[in-house]
């Protein structure tokens, strides 16, 4: 065999030992797929592919030692969960993690964690949204956007004001390219709550680049959910309006006119309150700008915007231009 052919077979070799190993990961077979990592890096000891692999079964290998020794199907549900999110942040502190491991891990951690919390549905005679939301999630994770659709419409069919839950619905139909209704849904749910939105858990471009965009603002962590409406608004991007009913029109004219009068000078100090009147006047001024006939509001709430946050009125009408 000439060197050649014998590179070409190594390569073939080894391609095929990375390949079987992040198929052990798939399955949740940690201890074995470290072996076959290990294995891999003696054929090559700089395969980034087969660090990354050890590393990660090196973290699971104890904590589903621990998930193991649990008995009740939602604790094992939610501990995973958990984990993962841990994990997320683990990677985040280490070099060149390779995706193809993190995306194999995750498919077993998540299905697993999604037929434990199926035991848990069958088993109860009621509706319960946690379990119900738990399911979708894990749908959303693996990939199966219909199933994680489904579930999550059922819950809003019982809680149709619940944000969280508007949120993933919102992440889901950006995922599957239907930004018309991920749009929507998106400002919907970050004008009814956005402090009960679990940012962490939204996968969409959609979401992450407003986010992104925020972050280049130097605004603050814990005002970030509150920020979300008013720049995924003025950058464009949640550019889908609906329009108000007259009993909505009301409460928001009357919610605008509170703050500015309950909290005067002090909201210059408070930069949530000050997004939520932002939110509030723009809500509006889409409301009076698209649908509404009489458009005599409209200077009004534009001078309202401007007094709020110059830096807010600068990008908007710079972007409606």
């Amino acid at each position: 065999m000439t060197f050649k052919n014998e590179k070409i077979k190594n390569d073939l070799d080894l391609v095929n030992l990375i390949n079987s190993s992040l198929d052990l990961l798939k399955i949740g077979e940690f201890n074995r797929a470290i072996i076959s990592f290990n294995n891999a890096l003696k054929q090559n000891y700089s395969n980034l592919i087969a660090e990354s692999g050890i590393k990660c079964c090196k973290y699971w290998i104890a904590r589903l030692n621990k998930f193991n020794n649990l008995n009740e199907s939602y604790k094992k549900g939610k501990t995973l969960l958990e984990e993962w999110f841990k994990f997320e942040n683990f990677i985040q502190t280490i070099k060149n993690i390779q995706s193809k491991v993190t995306t194999n891990i995750m498919h077993f951690i998540f299905n697993t964690a999604l037929d434990e919390f199926k035991k848990v549905k069958l088993e109860n005679k009621i509706f319960d949204l946690d379990i119900t939301f738990n399911i979708a999630l894990c749908y959303k994770k693996i990939g199966n956007y219909t199933e994680a659709i489904k579930n999550l419409a059922e819950a809003m069919s019982y809680e149709n004001d619940n944000s969280n839950v508007m949120c993933q619905l919102a992440d889901c139909y950006a995922l599957i390219d239907e930004e018309k209704k991920a749009k929507l849904l998106f400002r919907e749910a970050f004008f009814i709550d956005p402090s009960s939105i679990e940012l962490n858990l939204l996968d969409s471009n959609i979401i992450n680049y407003i986010i992104a965009k925020i972050k280049d603002y130097k605004i603050s962590s814990n005002e970030i959910n509150y920020w979300i409406p008013v720049y995924g608004r003025i950058l464009g991007i949640l550019n889908i309006y609906r329009e108000l009913l007259p009993i909505e029109a009301a409460k928001i004219k009357k919610e605008i006119l509170s703050i500015e009068n309950n909290f005067g000078s002090t909201l210059d100090d408070d930069n949530i309150l000050k997004s939520k009147l932002l939110n509030l006047c723009l809500w509006y001024y889409d409301f009076v700008k698209y649908y509404k006939k009489d458009k005599s509001d409209l200077s009004e709430i534009e001078y309202k915007i401007k007094n709020t946050s110059e830096h807010i009125y600068n990008i908007f009408f710079k972007n409606m231009k």
